[in-house]
């Protein structure tokens, strides 16, 4: 029993000394399923977690996370192919450790949705989405409007009207997910810089750091 609970959880991360669950497999989630992986995947996702715990305030990790939980394969409502999600409700972030190498990217774009949702947040998150629609030069379109094939090509385009990458522009959401994650993800630093050039986009950073500031 004693091995079992040992191989089930990394470890208790004690950075700025506090400390939550970093745990291989499972899911007290009924529509995730978290499929164990491997000790040498589970490895591998550590640096990018103590990366991304460290980017937060103390305070911040402890108000809005749980665990993060590291999977082989992670099931969300029958899709496979899923790299990253969240659980709201029990502050929880899934991790897929074998299909992505930007798992610090991945991070912080799940840990913004819980941020972005939490109920403590709802009069910010209000505020932050009328800006996010004033700023942008264009409505949201929708997932099935993006052309993926056109992304790099493109990308400049959608830069200047507000959006990090194309995908930016489906939904306020994953606006704030894609803004907030390449402002926190320490190897999208330089991308980041570049893109600050743009005014539009400047303002989205600008707000996105404000509203972590005041968590």
């Amino acid at each position: 029993m004693k091995k079992l609970l040992l191989s089930l959880i990394l470890c208790l991360f004690s950075t700025n000394s506090f400390a939550f669950q970093v745990i291989n497999g499972g899911s007290p989630s009924a529509f995730i399923k978290c499929q164990k992986t491997t000790p040498y995947h589970f490895d591998l996702v550590k640096n990018d977690i103590q990366k991304f715990i460290n980017s937060y305030k103390k305070s911040t990790i402890e108000n809005f996370l749980k665990q993060i939980r590291v999977c082989h394969v992670i099931n969300l409502d029958g899709m496979t192919w899923v790299g990253g999600t969240y659980d709201i409700k029990k502050r929880i972030i899934y991790l897929r450790a074998p299909k992505h190498h930007k798992h610090e990217y991945l991070l912080h774009h799940e840990f913004s949705s819980i941020i972005l949702k939490s109920s403590k947040n709802s009069s910010k998150r209000l505020k932050i989405i009328k800006k996010f629609w004033n700023i942008n030069d264009g409505p949201y379109t929708g997932v099935g409007r993006v052309n993926k094939t056109n992304w790099l090509n493109e990308i400049i385009s959608y830069q200047r009207r507000g959006f990090i990458v194309p995908y930016a522009q489906t939904n306020f959401e994953n606006d704030f997910n894609m803004t907030a994650a390449y402002l926190k993800t320490s190897s999208l630093q330089n991308n980041t810089k570049k893109a600050m050039r743009f005014n539009r986009l400047n303002k989205k950073f600008k707000l996105v750091k404000q509203f972590y500031k005041k968590l």
